[in-house]
């Protein structure tokens, strides 16, 4: 009876020891598939975040790329490409297709044009490339006109008006040589307290400020122009400046 009793405590115990070492083992599974579950939702979370920047990344080159632009001389023009010189001796070879759409910008202002208006010695904007690339898909492709496409800009009072058009004198120096503005239906004029302005609501006798482009006559052809409010007479005669004598820089 004695060896019995001993050999079902000793079936007890290792039963006993059996089931805990079981639920230890159980709890051990649990916390590591929990782990595994919390690792997954971590590594979900960074994929998301690695994506959303990704896609921010390529809208901002994208965005870059649209403001890109070259410039230079035509050289050679196929079917669909054409090929420019760069004022650094850079050759780039601009691809169209039917998206690239053709501008031409010149003293009447903005038109639209197409590649066989194109011709050898041109000198264009390709927009979508940039500098440091030497070919791509143009989005835009703009045809500069070679005598006119100096920025200018002009201050001074209106002296005379004429048909869309108007003179720019120095403020100051009546004697300073005059400025001829030429008015375009692209020409934004801007008078304080009048969102409407028109060519009609200039007066003689204005002050003004205008840019522009000029021509090889001089005119100015407004792309601005910019009524001064108020009674403004100017430098004193000691501090005046040329201001009806335009100032330049290229493009």
């Amino acid at each position: 009876m004695k060896y019995i009793i001993i050999a079902l405590l000793i079936i007890f115990s290792v039963t006993s020891f059996a089931g805990y070492a079981n639920a230890q083992s159980s709890d051990a599974t649990k916390a590591a598939e929990e782990k595994s579950k919390v690792a997954e939702r971590a590594k979900e979370r960074l994929d998301k975040l690695n994506e959303k920047r990704a896609t921010k990344s390529a809208k901002v080159r994208d965005k870059a790329r649209r403001r890109a632009h070259v410039t230079g001389t035509i050289t050679a023009i196929s079917a669909s490409t054409v090929t420019i010189e760069t004022k650094k001796g850079d050759i780039k070879t601009i691809f169209t297709n039917e998206a690239t759409k053709f501008l031409q910008i010149g003293k009447e202002g903005k038109s639209d044009i197409k590649l066989a208006d194109l011709k050898i010695e041109d000198k264009i904007a390709a927009v979508g490339i940039a500098k440091d690339e030497n070919s791509g898909v143009a989005k835009f492709i703009v045809k500069l006109n070679k005598s006119g496409q100096m920025r200018h800009s002009v201050f001074g009072e209106v002296s005379k008006l004429g048909d869309n058009e108007l003179t720019v004198s120095h403020i100051i120096h009546k004697d300073k040589p005059t400025t001829v503005v030429k008015i375009t239906s692209d020409t934004k004029i801007k008078i304080k307290g009048n969102d409407a302005a028109t060519f009609t609501d200039i007066k003689e006798g204005d002050k003004v400020a205008v840019s522009g482009t000029v021509d090889d006559n001089g005119v100015l052809t407004a792309r601005r122009v910019f009524v001064i409010p108020g009674k403004f007479e100017g430098t004193k005669p000691q501090d005046a400046t040329d201001s009806a004598t335009p100032s330049s820089s290229s493009n």
